[in-house]
């Protein structure tokens, strides 16, 4: 699995078919969620519940599962993937064709899955609300063992009006907050995990700071969540910004942020992204995608409401913290090389005299992790002086106190260091 702190969060709104986890309002009751699995084998056409076509190169398959269903995905084995295309037969007659995305990056990540990644290969999952039958489109080569995986939702949760069990080892509808240490190291109290149907994309948990694929060149910084729907002019409706409050409240928390202030991402490129490789973007906490990407998500009608959704975040007078980062690289004593982290630690304008500083390198399994500790002069400097065992992103932390809110240097890549020279005559 793995834990990154999450700096900002950003919002996209996805197509009505598609979607990767339903979540509803948090006052709702637990529902009742049924999986089960179908095989789609083309080997056995005149199998019971299956009905092949051939027609131009593309199989036709007509699946009439045990139950009725409301959402589907598939797995399957091979160096291959199928190209699905699925619609669904309910109350309204059968629905419009929808691709199913089979692409690597919709499987799960590594982590305790990492052996099953290997192996077993799986889509998207696609919403199709209450239904009887599925019809599939396929095509490609070099895959087998292709099996369709259906959940099935009590009526209240298919209709949206109520979640299942949460996850993070919270009951539903526990008012009681959960205390736990954040990604960042500092202990604040964390509310209940909100009802969740959980069908989950990445491997981890809800709970953790997975990197998903949802902001290309902030992936690893930020957090995406996605509203099934279409806002460009129509609101969402107020059960949905309920939800939506309520997650944020809970994944703002875990990471231990407090303030719906600017963050420093620093992007990465890609063709859509608004911002060059590199450059250092301040966005906000509660983010659009549109502040990154080229894009109009999560709509216009839904981007308006983001100052909303941050109405709950601590609204105290403590001061703003800043602070500059600076990477040095020195000689050591054995012949070797360090590096010098160094900075500046402000607030409301004026130094911190005094002020406690982490230096944190990010551990991709664990996040950021202290390697040493530095104290703020009158001036407001601080300085230590390490030795990464490899290159490795650095930055500086302030834990924040009464008057003084959190602050973080903007991180940067350490510089590659020369290991010490070997003593003559020794073995190479």
């Amino acid at each position: 699995m793995v834990r990154r702190v999450s700096t900002a969060l950003l919002l996209l709104a996805a197509p009505t078919l598609a979607g990767t986890c339903a979540t509803a309002s948090a006052a709702a009751a637990s529902p009742r969620v049924v999986d089960f699995e179908q095989s789609v084998s083309a080997a056995r056409p005149a199998a019971a519940g299956l009905r092949a076509v051939s027609a131009a190169g593309t199989r036709t398959i007509t699946l009439r599962p045990r139950s009725e269903f409301d959402l589907v995905g598939f797995k399957w084995s091979g160096t291959g993937a199928p190209h699905i295309d699925v619609r669904s037969y309910g109350a309204r007659g059968w629905s419009r064709w929808t691709h199913v995305p089979t692409e690597s990056e919709d499987r799960p990540d590594g982590g305790l899955f990492g052996a099953e990644r290997d192996t077993i290969k799986a889509s998207s999952p696609v919403w199709t609300g209450r239904s009887a039958e599925l019809q599939l489109r396929l095509e490609g080569t070099r895959y087998g063992s292709l099996r369709a995986h259906y959940v099935r939702l009590s009526r209240a949760a298919a209709s949206g009006g109520a979640g299942a069990a949460s996850t993070g080892g919270v009951a539903p509808g526990d008012p009681k907050p959960t205390t736990k240490r954040p990604a960042d190291g500092r202990s604040a109290d964390v509310p209940a995990a909100p009802p969740m149907v959980t069908y989950e994309g990445r491997s981890g948990g809800a709970d953790r700071a997975v990197v998903g694929a949802h902001a290309q060149g902030y992936n690893g910084q930020t957090t995406g969540i996605s509203l099934v729907g279409t806002f460009t002019s129509a609101a969402p409706p107020a059960a949905t910004m309920d939800s939506l409050q309520a997650v944020l409240k809970w994944k703002l928390a875990l990471a231990g942020i407090t303030r719906n202030e600017r963050v420093p991402l620093i992007s990465t490129g890609g063709a859509q992204n608004r911002f060059k490789n590199g450059r250092t973007v301040f966005a906000r906490v509660i983010s659009g995608h549109r502040d990154l990407g080229s894009t109009s998500c999560p709509g216009g009608s839904a981007y308006v409401r983001l100052t909303g959704l941050a109405s709950y975040l601590d609204q105290s007078q403590r001061q703003a913290v800043r602070m500059s980062l600076r990477l040095k690289r020195i000689a050591a004593s054995d012949g070797g090389q360090s590096v010098v982290v160094s900075g500046r630690l402000r607030a409301g304008g004026a130094a911190i005299n005094g002020g406690q500083v982490e230096i944190q390198a990010f551990n991709p399994g664990a996040g950021w992790e202290k390697i040493a500790d530095a104290t703020s002069n009158a001036n407001g400097v601080w300085q230590a002086t390490v030795r990464p065992g490899s290159r490795v992103y650095l930055r500086g932390y302030f834990a924040g106190d009464g008057s003084r809110r959190v602050g973080r240097s903007v991180w940067q890549f350490s510089p590659k260091l020369k290991k010490p020279a070997a003593p003559v005559g020794a073995r190479r």
